[in-house]
């Protein structure tokens, strides 16, 4: 994936928000390819994600899916995290769950939402000492604040996140101005 830049922290945000629905909708059609799965299907693809997890490094992502084949075969077949299908302990019931209790199931999983962040309240004492401290930070990495309060390159207009993220580049090296200037 190629790198993007943006001059409107509104742009970013936007494209933040564009790939995580495209990494959520992603999730889902995996999802809904597991729960149409046989048993045998589920097992067979359980053992061959088991083997990548397994793999130098482990892939996080794959222990991941491999949990999620687990959890379907435990809850859609009754099957066990070992494997075996157990005897139900008096009053629960391991059987296989129908179709519309897996749909209930899946219902209530998907419509959960993320809680509400607040963010803390501004300190404009604190932002003022904070930005005194950064001044000749600022100006050696050719900084200035813009109208709406957001760090820019005073050459190139390039803006950037924080002082720390300009900060990684030497000072000779805005990402904006190499571009710019045709190298990139």
């Amino acid at each position: 994936m190629q790198p993007m830049f943006f001059n409107d922290p509104e742009e970013a945000q936007r494209a933040v928000e564009m790939q995580e629905m495209a990494s959520e909708g992603a999730k889902h059609k995996v999802l809904d390819f597991m729960q149409e799965l046989t048993e045998d299907q589920l097992e067979s693809l359980s053992i061959m994600i088991f083997a990548m997890a397994q793999n130098d490094g482990g892939d996080v992502i794959a222990a991941h899916y491999h949990g999620m084949l687990k959890q379907i075969l435990h809850f859609k077949f009754g099957r066990c995290g070992c494997g075996k299908v157990h005897d139900a302990p008096e009053g629960i019931s391991l059987s296989p769950m129908t179709d519309a209790q897996a749909e209930e199931v899946k219902a209530k999983f998907s419509s959960a939402t993320r809680p509400e962040i607040k963010e803390p309240p501004e300190d404009r004492e604190y932002r003022l000492r904070l930005e005194e401290n950064q001044l000749p930070d600022m100006k050696k990495y050719r900084l200035v604040r813009t109208e709406r309060g957001h760090l820019a390159c005073a050459d190139c207009g390039i803006s950037y996140v924080s002082l720390v993220d300009r900060m990684i580049n030497p000072p000779e090296e805005c990402h904006g101005c190499f571009l710019k200037s045709g190298h990139g």
